[in-house]
């Protein structure tokens, strides 16, 4: 499925499409995607929450480009639970430093939490990623 298609779904969520950025952004990596987030980009600094349906296919690969452009800065990326072993080949020939990422597994959702709270207050991280499932809005806005 490409990204255009996606955009496309009337069951994808795009947020305001006039939301106002009040921070320095990424860009995504895919110039469709960049149109349609505030900013032109993944902002830094922030939350960014990607909704779906099912985890069987992990929304890495959205996020991916991102991620090796946030590499040269020599900070780990801590990926929290993530739904499956990342495949190092695919992620080292995308360009991605995985000599910098650290990969917690945690034993339950409260643990998971705990990983991500702490890597986000972490000045080392240049990104944390975490796959908690559905998270009540008290927790996010806590994140």
């Amino acid at each position: 499925m490409s990204l255009e298609s996606c955009l496309e779904r009337r069951d994808i969520w795009q947020g305001y499409k006039n939301t106002p950025t009040t921070g320095p952004t990424i860009a995504s990596g895919f110039d469709i995607l960049d149109a349609h987030l505030p900013g032109g980009g993944w902002p830094l600094g922030a939350l960014t929450e990607i909704l779906l349906e099912d985890i069987v296919h992990s929304p890495l690969w959205l996020v991916l480009p991102a991620l090796v452009t946030l590499a040269p800065r020599r900070r780990w990326q801590a990926w929290v639970t993530p739904p499956g072993i990342p495949y190092t080949p695919a992620l080292h020939g995308a360009g991605l430093d995985v000599s910098k990422v650290l990969l917690v597994k945690a034993k339950n959702r409260a643990e998971a939490l705990w990983a991500t709270e702490q890597s986000l207050r972490s000045s080392e991280c240049s990104a944390v990623l975490c796959w908690p499932g559905q998270l009540k809005r008290a927790t996010l806005r806590r994140l």
